[in-house]
């Protein structure tokens, strides 16, 4: 399993991620999703990683042809911080605090209040790190690869998990699977749940064999590690939405990840798009860098402009008629699918209304929701563009 497919990140919550609402979410879900548009090319780059912590802030990478740029969005200020190289997988704490995977080499910890920011080297066992997700705020879990014979440095032979107290600065493994060329373990998306356990998706296979790879649900208390059940497929996490569990798995009807909320009945799909797991159409524009891959050029805009769209809406005149509630602002309308492909479900109808300038993205959709309670659980950030 090559490194390009899924590399992940986490949070509590519905983390990262497009979702296009079949129907209204929850208010649960409400309280919690806000969800831009991965796999949305912009100018230079390409929006990846979305994550939200509600209450805290929001932050996401544009992932460039070169050095990546973070935005975070914490208590109404939206900054840049200091990264370098590949930036992946974004995670906020409950205090604020931001991480995220760089290069896959190391996870950089960033405090918004002091500008501080903290280098945490691989463990020395990994060639590899990504997907940290924070346990507690000063607790932090990532995924590490780690080295087979036989198996290419590039690819996946084997996962394991460690963890990290911040106060003590020394990884410790929270898993201890064993890799080899006819079985191969991978692990993604891990999520913390609000009892402080870690759950994940282990993807076991044989590299020499021409079938699919087996996929399950594990989950580490730190004191425990034990597989929950077997998955009927390609399947990864997507959060909470509140205690219910979420997922991501392949869709025809969204023709890309469908959105699937657990219930007592069974898996209830909610909505489409990508959470933890990257867009299935998504392009690494280093990729493009390196292959010259010649690509339709996206219409000029700001990097990073955001907007915040009310819906979906079953009709253009209920669309309209929850604008025509709302306050007029520069640039606000009503647009469709083919506006924003990414966001809006096909069929439907969004009111779309662009962030104004010197304005953090978090006060302007706490100003939809004021505008217009009654929907306020279908307002949400979205990156703009074609």
């Amino acid at each position: 399993m090559r490194n390009r497919v899924a590399l992940l990140a986490a949070g509590i919550g519905i983390a990262a991620g497009m979702v296009s609402w079949l129907g209204t979410p929850s208010e649960e879900a409400a309280g919690i999703v806000s969800p831009p548009v991965p796999g949305q090319q912009i100018e230079s780059g390409i929006v990846r990683h979305v994550v939200e912590r509600p209450g805290v802030g929001t932050a996401f990478v544009v992932d460039h042809a070169g050095p990546d740029v973070l935005n975070v969005s914490i208590d109404g200020a939206t900054e840049a911080p200091p990264t370098e190289g590949e930036i992946t997988n974004p995670a906020i704490s409950e205090s604020g605090t931001v991480a995220w995977a760089e290069d896959q080499a190391r996870i950089k910890v960033w405090d918004p209040r002091t500008d501080e920011v903290t280098t945490l080297n691989r463990p020395d066992s990994t060639t590899a790190v990504f997907s940290p997700t924070f346990v507690t705020n000063d607790r932090i879990a990532t995924v590490g690869q780690q080295a087979v014979p036989g198996v290419p440095g590039e690819d996946d032979g084997l996962n394991n998990l460690f963890e990290m107290d911040l106060n003590e600065g020394t990884w410790e493994p929270l898993t201890s699977f064993a890799g080899a060329l006819t079985d191969w373990t991978a692990v993604r998306t891990p999520v913390t749940n609000p009892e402080g356990d870690v759950l994940f998706i282990r993807v076991r296979g044989d590299s020499q064999a021409t079938t699919q790879p087996g996929f399950e649900l594990w989950t580490s208390s730190g004191q425990e590690v034990r597989r929950v059940t077997k998955l009927p497929g390609e399947m990864y996490l997507a959060g909470f939405s509140g205690d219910r569990l979420m997922w991501n798995a392949p869709s025809e009807a969204c023709d890309d990840w469908g959105l699937y909320q657990e219930t007592p009945g069974g898996l209830e799909q909610v909505g489409c798009g990508a959470v933890l797991a990257d867009p299935l159409d998504a392009v690494d524009p280093d990729l493009e860098q390196e292959e010259h891959v010649d690509f339709a050029a996206p219409s000029p805009q700001a990097e990073g402009d955001l907007g915040v769209i009310v819906g979906d809406f079953a009709s253009e005149g209920q669309a309209a008629a929850a604008e025509s509630q709302m306050r007029d602002v520069p640039g606000q309308r009503v647009v469709t699918h083919d506006a924003l492909p990414h966001a809006v479900a096909p069929g439907a109808w969004v009111v779309l209304r662009p962030v104004p300038q010197g304005m953090s993205p978090d006060d302007a959709l706490k100003d939809v929701r004021h505008e217009v309670p009654s929907y306020a659980g279908m307002a949400f950030i979205v990156p703009l563009g074609d």
